[in-house]
């Protein structure tokens, strides 16, 4: 998953909650974008956005696990593919997500309230290790559908 993929047109798209097009993206738009243009098959990558079994928000392991994601480590270093998570937060939920949008230059993607869609150094996200819960990667070579991609598809 060394793939380089096109990201630059993705800066200065503007916030927007639960957003996943061109009205606007949060957090975990961007990163289902930039894991989509990868090729990488994700469901809604949220607990909050996902199945309703999944709606604790401090149970990143367990939702990760089930939708064949991979817990990297706990700093961002652990982060090397495109497409890898690192969420942020504290102990009571999650505040943020950055994807790894550029392996080759450590370069993450965010998107927040009054900022929109930003670009972040590895330098930048190492100042946030203190709130990293995890580092997460979808599961080489997994084409088991998730429970949320299966509602999905049940509803088209």
């Amino acid at each position: 998953m060394s793939t380089e993929i096109d990201w630059y047109d993705l800066l200065g798209t503007p916030y927007h909650l639960h957003g996943s097009g061109t009205d606007g993206l949060d957090c975990m738009g961007i990163a289902e974008v930039i894991s989509s243009r990868a090729g990488i098959s994700t469901p809604p990558s949220a607990p909050w956005r996902g199945p309703k079994e999944a709606t604790q928000p401090w149970a990143f392991d367990a939702y990760f696990g089930a939708s064949s994601w991979d817990r990297l480590g706990g700093t961002p270093e652990s982060a090397t593919a495109v497409g890898d998570l690192v969420l942020t937060g504290t102990h009571g939920g999650a505040q943020g997500v950055f994807v790894l949008a550029s392996a080759q230059t450590r370069t993450f993607l965010t998107s927040q309230p009054g900022r929109g869609v930003t670009a972040l150094s590895m330098s930048g996200l190492m100042r946030l290790s203190e709130s990293i819960l995890g580092v997460y990667r979808k599961a080489a070579g997994d084409t088991r559908q998730t429970s949320a991609e299966a509602q999905r598809e049940s509803h088209r």
